[in-house]
């Protein structure tokens, strides 16, 4: 089948689109674009040179996976969280993620099993490989929210690890995190495959906790890095 000319120009705007927002998400991931800093459309579209509209896409997408946020009248920004607001969702985080952990053992279908597995084994092949591993470790996570079989404890699952996404993104980058978390989901994991609720439930927890203490260390050797380099 031939393609329209219009659905080429769709084809090549998605593109662009893509471009941009890889472009971007690395930037804000490696702390080029720092907390707080405006991004501006039209300096933006004139370094990829392209028309503002791929930028504007580009940034609403980054805003749905909670990297920037985009103020009415204002314009976008990259996402900002500070210590206290981190343990404050961390908080959220545990309490819902534990029950649903727990739930998860008692719910889960050989099916779910199987693609639980195998998001585990495509994490810990990119982290074998150096490669980021993160986009797999939210989907574990999202996952086993799925199929607690509790649309709205799924929900705001994947609403609180949206809302943590960049200083998760930041904290988790070390190989050796990357490694140490692998091994806890392999516990989670496991518990869950026994259908043991208490023992998922548990693993979670302890998952969660040093993912929290991971970020908040991260937090604040970057704001004693900053603090230093301006003296």
């Amino acid at each position: 089948m031939s393609v329209t000319p219009a659905t080429d120009k769709n084809q090549s705007s998605l593109t662009l689109t893509h471009k941009v927002s890889e472009s971007l998400r690395h930037e804000i991931i490696s702390g080029e674009r720092v907390a707080g800093e405006r991004l501006n459309e039209v300096a933006i579209a004139n370094t990829f040179n392209v028309s503002r509209g791929p930028v504007r896409e580009a940034i609403l997408h980054l805003a749905s996976e909670g990297l920037v946020v985009v103020a009415p009248h204002r314009g976008a920004f990259v996402k900002t969280l500070d210590p206290q607001g981190v343990m404050d969702l961390f908080e959220l985080r545990i309490a819902l993620e534990t029950e649903a952990a727990a739930l998860a053992a008692q719910r889960i279908t050989g099916l779910d099993l199987v693609r639980l597995r195998s998001t585990q084994q495509q994490s810990t092949q990119l982290v074998n490989a150096n490669d980021d591993g993160f986009s797999n470790e939210v989907d574990l996570h999202d996952f086993i929210g799925k199929i607690s079989m509790n649309s709205a404890l799924a929900e705001s699952v994947k609403s609180v690890n949206t809302e943590l996404r960049l200083v998760r993104l930041r904290s988790g980058s070390s190989s050796s995190r990357a490694a140490e978390a692998l091994r806890e989901h392999d516990e989670i994991i496991k518990q869950i495959t026994v259908r043991d609720a208490t023992g998922a439930r548990e693993a979670m927890r302890y998952h969660l906790r040093r993912s929290l203490e991971n970020t908040l260390e991260f937090m604040f050797s970057s704001v004693d890095h900053s603090t230093k380099e301006t003296q």
